[in-house]
């Protein structure tokens, strides 16, 4: 059953009860006389009658149980005189009710409830009695109740709807009895409304419902022929569904896919950080050491070219150092025979001066010991004038001695000179001091090419440096936000697993769901509201209005 046609019958009835209620006499003076015997109304006869429009009313006490009833007859007419017609008796309704009664969570009689305090619930339950070919009659029962105001407070509903007019509240409870049998399918239709509150001195004003069957008579069926529109909707839906869950594994399977591989990127990541670090470290080491090398290669530069320099004052000097030598090897014959003169006129010099001495065994060795014991032996003797005399001479042998050693010894390096001039070959000095001054003049001449490519080697190693610091930070950025990548790679498959689960619950208890409801149950379903509206047209057009008495 469509929305709108709920919609109509809800509004149907309330339609139908605010007509009837007013008929039923319940407040006006016209009170239908419960203690007189029915009556028969007729304004002519003998007229051909073109509509009955029949209503019983139920008189039921407080609990539900019926006391008498009614049925008044309009039977209408072709020249617009009407009979009306009312008959006490028994009647057989279709719909029963049943009112019952708790106070604080404990059922109670009508009787016991009046003028109590507490937590009250009071349930209207409807049967259904009346069935044809095994399917019930539909009816529509509509109920309402009046609560005043200071007497219910707090008040909650099940199956019903609630007015308030700021002095009592109206209570309007809706049943189908029999209908969730009828359309055999698993949805919400009441059998019964309740009404929960908090009462204070517990009274009730009588209570009100129709019911009737004309709500269903009156439902525009054409739209039911529509099904075959709807069976290729619903095929289409089917086919787009299986679609979206194919596509929806398919990516499950990718992200579940991907997120086993995480860790394997995480792991490399984590490898090429320590690489990057070590590049870093090794392009840091050989910048500075680059760096290091050209103040070295510029050192050296200098000095080589210092020593081609020195080179250069070597092979003149050589140069210099043979001609000398050539110069003294001339020079030492003639040295050599001056020397041994003077030799000899220093030695008869220091023999006189030791003859004049006068002191025994006195010779050039050991005339330093034979002046002090003779020195020594004139101080005992107290002869200081001939002791200090002595030690003058002391002197100037000592000082004539001095002058012969160093002659000695002049002599001796002159003629040691001359022996290795005349033994030295001098040329092969020339020959490797020009040499010297060649390589070191080339060496001098590379190495200045040699520090401007260490320079160009030591910026490019600066370049290095700073270009891998730059991959060493993007490195370390994608490092930091690895468990970022892996966390939403996770959320993802642990997403599209409950996606694609949730689709094929959708799809196993939704779309399939209609899809079978439609192919096992639409097609029955349709065909009973075709049935159950065409019950409520063929059966009686009655309306049964119910009064329970008030409390």
């Amino acid at each position: 059953m469509s929305k709108k046609v709920g919609y109509t019958a809800i509004v149907a009835g309330l339609a139908l009860a605010s007509l009837a209620l007013p008929l039923m006499n319940i407040s006006g003076t016209a009170k239908a006389d419960e203690t007189k015997p029915a009556e028969t109304i007729s304004t002519t006869n003998n007229l051909v009658s073109k509509a009955v429009d029949e209503t019983v009313y139920v008189f039921l006490d407080a609990g539900g149980n019926v006391k008498k009833t009614i049925s008044s007859d309009w039977v209408k007419n072709d020249l617009g005189t009407d009979v009306y017609t009312k008959t006490e008796g028994k009647v057989d309704t279709p719909i029963t009710m049943k009112i019952s009664y708790f106070l604080d969570d404990k059922e109670v009689t009508a009787e016991e409830i009046r003028g109590r305090s507490g937590h009250v619930k009071i349930r209207y339950d409807f049967t259904n009695n009346e069935r044809v070919n095994g399917m019930y009659v539909p009816y529509a029962v509509l109920s309402g109740a009046v609560l005043p105001n200071g007497t219910f407070t707090n008040i909650k509903l099940t199956n019903a709807k609630l007015i308030n007019d700021g002095t009592r509240t109206v209570v309007a409870g809706l049943a189908l009895p029999g209908m969730k049998e009828n359309l055999g399918v698993d949805v919400n239709l009441p059998e019964h409304f309740e009404i929960e509150a908090d009462a204070k001195d517990f009274k009730m004003e009588m209570t009100a419902t129709i019911a009737t069957s004309k709500v269903f008579a009156d439902l525009d069926t054409s739209a039911l022929n529509s099904v075959d529109a709807l069976s290729s909707a619903l095929q289409t839906l089917s086919d787009s569904m299986l679609q979206l869950l194919n596509g929806s594994t398919q990516l499950r399977d990718g992200l579940a896919t991907l997120n086993s591989k995480t860790g394997v990127l995480a792991d490399g990541v984590s490898q090429l950080r320590a690489g990057s670090l070590k590049l870093v470290d090794g392009a840091k080491a050989l910048s500075g050491g680059a760096s290091d090398v050209v103040t070295g290669a510029t050192e050296l530069s200098t000095n080589l070219d210092k020593a081609a320099t020195g080179a250069k004052e070597l092979d003149a000097g050589v140069d210099q150092t043979i001609a000398g030598v050539s110069t003294l090897a001339g020079n030492l014959s003639e040295l050599d025979k001056n020397s041994q003169t003077i030799t000899s006129g220093v030695q008869g010099l220091i023999d006189a001066t030791l003859k004049e001495l006068k002191i025994a065994d006195i010779t050039i060795e050991n005339y330093p010991d034979k002046f002090k014991e003779a020195i020594s032996k004139l101080i005992k003797m107290g002869d200081i004038e001939n002791a200090n005399i002595l030690k003058d001479k002391a002197d100037k042998v000592g000082k004539q001695l001095g002058l012969y050693q160093g002659i000695l010894n002049y002599v001796n390096g002159a003629s040691a000179i001359a022996k290795g001039a005349a033994k030295t070959d001098l040329t092969n000095l020339k020959t490797g001091s020009a040499g010297l001054s060649e390589g070191l003049s080339k060496l001098s001449a590379g190495s200045s090419e040699l520090t401007s490519g260490l320079k160009k080697l030591a910026a490019g190693s600066d370049n290095l440096y700073a270009g891998l610091m730059s991959l060493d930070a993007g490195v370390s950025n994608l490092e930091s936000n690895i468990p970022a990548l892996t966390s939403g790679v996770s959320q993802l498959a642990d997403g599209s697993k409950a996606l694609t689960d949730g689709l094929s619950q959708f799809n196993d208890a939704g779309v399939q769901k209609l899809v079978s409801l439609y192919n096992g149950n639409v097609k029955a379903l349709v065909s009973k509201i075709q049935m159950m509206v065409n019950l409520s047209r063929n059966s009686s057009k009655v309306k049964y209005l119910y009064r329970t008495d008030e409390i």
